[in-house]
């Protein structure tokens, strides 16, 4: 028989025809799984990390109307003890979720898409009817479809994969359609959680971007190994492109690694740094680093979520956003968009739709790259969350104004931060000096690590900010002062020689000498450059 909706090999055979990055080594972790009590595998991941790819090769590797060796023979997977095994030896039914969501099937009621027929029956019908073109001695059986599929089993020998794409588009497109969302999953364990299953299906891997809903009793599909962006078991490389994966992809362009690194590393997976593939291959194509996650979901998404009202959500978004991780519990997310009801559920959808990564060693939350941060930025720029947005807006302001060595505007920013954050028994002091350019410069955590009171030449230097892995940028190294002059500060950062302890670092530090007097309440600013390489200190012009 033919696969549903999906051409034998044909898919795979044009990924061939571009850069490559060999994934095949999937088809062994679900070979091992074949006929076995852990047959069911749902992977999901984010949207543009390579789930239809996936699809399209595991298609092409298990379809029996085709032959795909000749495709899979220099690839990862040929080396395999269980390649032949299982090449080519079964009925695939190829099937994805979002190819039943159209103009055709929904319209919009109140700019909801609403389903204008049964999108379970559309999808149950359209099942059979290919089935039955393909095996029409099978319509003896009746319409149901368990039956036409255990005749086309008993009738060939061959067993079937089902390969279910975008498994939760009817669940995501339409959250709060309970109806549909009880038929649909009835559908699927209907499918795979009945005595017949085992007599049908030799493996079935279901892709998406939301884990299977929880339930307070079993799961509809319980059955199912879930790998997942918060659980992602020892299979980093399922997820996106690894290191070495994103090097081999950039062999031959003029993109370094270096570069492409510090835009877009940052979501961690088993303890592996991964990238999303679309924008690596986007920056390849184009030939330009940039965002592209853009073009991957509307930036409605994140703002539906991010300004949704919940207890302590503001903070940790406003802490995210200045690089301090924040903690959740993703334990009481049941997968489901209808059911949003705290900020750690927000936070835990935010890491499923790869807007936020995840460290389970202490089960805390993190922006995961430049890309992913500046949509944070554009989002909030467009949503009601005025007062960050001013914050985060000043602050670009600010950081551009230090690289930029203009003294003048950094101490007027500065000023606007010290007044914004500071109190009448609080403002006058160091500390409360130094909170402000905590405030002030909040984005600076998109490309620098911040430390406070740190350790350097013959004493502590007040505020260093240090930029991260792969970020060609100076440090930047603050020295502040009450009731004095910004030129003591510079002095005091000269002559207790603070940028000692980063000769190695090799690039340019900023020395920022910044003073406030309290009696005129004046704040001044001085910046002067330290060129680690030759020792030497550039004044200002």
């Amino acid at each position: 028989m033919r696969t549903i909706y999906c051409p034998g090999n044909l898919p795979f055979s044009m990924m061939l025809n571009v850069p490559y990055v060999d994934k095949t080594m999937l088809i062994e972790t679900l070979n091992t799984r074949i006929d076995t009590p852990d047959q069911f595998l749902c992977v999901t991941r984010p949207r543009r990390f390579g789930k239809t790819y996936a699809a399209d090769m595991l298609t092409a590797y298990y379809d029996c109307t085709c032959d795909s060796q000749p495709l899979f023979a220099p690839l990862k997977i040929s080396k395999s003890p269980s390649f032949r095994q299982h090449l080519n030896k079964y009925h695939v039914l190829r099937l994805d979720g979002t190819r039943y969501i159209s103009d055709e099937t929904c319209h919009l009621v109140d700019d909801k898409r609403v389903p204008k027929i049964d999108l379970v029956q559309a999808m149950r019908t359209a099942i059979c009817k290919e089935l039955l073109a393909a095996y029409p001695e099978a319509s003896k059986e009746g319409l149901e479809l368990l039956s036409i599929l255990k005749y086309i089993v008993s009738m060939t020998g061959a067993k079937f994969v089902v390969i279910l794409d975008e498994w939760d588009a009817f669940l995501r497109e339409f959250p709060d359609n309970d109806v549909l969302k009880d038929s649909y999953l009835l559908f699927l364990r209907n499918l795979f959680k009945v005595p017949d299953t085992k007599y049908i299906f030799s493996a079935v891997y279901m892709t998406g971007i939301l884990p299977i809903k929880r339930y307070n009793t079993e799961s509809a599909l319980s059955n199912f190994t879930e790998i997942n962006m918060l659980s992602p078991l020892a299979t980093a490389d399922l997820f996106g492109f690894t290191e070495e994966e994103v090097r081999q992809y950039l062999s031959g362009t003029k993109l370094s690694f270096e570069d492409v690194a510090a835009w877009y590393d940052g979501y961690l997976v088993s303890g592996a740094h991964i990238f999303n593939p679309f924008s690596i291959k986007e920056a390849c194509q184009r030939g330009e680093i940039k965002n592209y996650w853009v073009q991957t979901s509307s930036y409605e998404t994140l703002k539906r979520y991010i300004c949704m009202d919940f207890e302590g959500l503001y903070g940790d978004i406003d802490n995210l956003l200045r690089g301090t991780p924040a903690s959740i519990d993703p334990d009481d997310f049941s997968n489901d968009l209808s059911e949003i009801k705290s900020k750690d559920d927000v936070l835990t959808l935010l890491v499923h739709l790869g807007y936020l990564t995840y460290d389970p060693s202490t089960k805390k939350v993190s922006i995961p790259n430049r890309e992913i941060y500046y949509q944070f930025k554009r989002t909030i720029k467009q949503s009601n969350r005025t007062e960050l947005y001013q914050k985060i807006a000043r602050s670009d302001r600010l950081l551009e104004a230090i690289l930029t060595k203009n003294a003048a505007q950094t101490a007027d920013l500065i000023a606007q931060s010290h007044d914004a954050c500071g109190t009448l028994t609080t403002y006058n002091n160091h500390e409360a000096l130094k909170s402000a350019i905590r405030e002030a410069l909040i984005t600076a955590a998109d490309t620098y690590l911040r430390w406070e009171e740190f350790p350097s030449g013959k004493g502590i230097a007040d505020i260093l900010y240090l930029p991260k892995k792969y970020i060609r940028t100076p440090a930047i190294l603050i020295e502040l002062k009450m009731n004095r002059s910004a030129h003591s500060a510079i002095k005091q950062i000269k002559n207790r020689n603070y940028p000692e302890r980063l000769k190695g670092y090799g690039g340019k530090i900023l020395l920022v000498g910044i003073s406030y007097n309290a009696k005129s309440n004046v704040h001044k600013c001085l910046i002067e450059v330290f060129d680690t390489v030759t020792g030497t200190v550039i004044p200002p012009q």
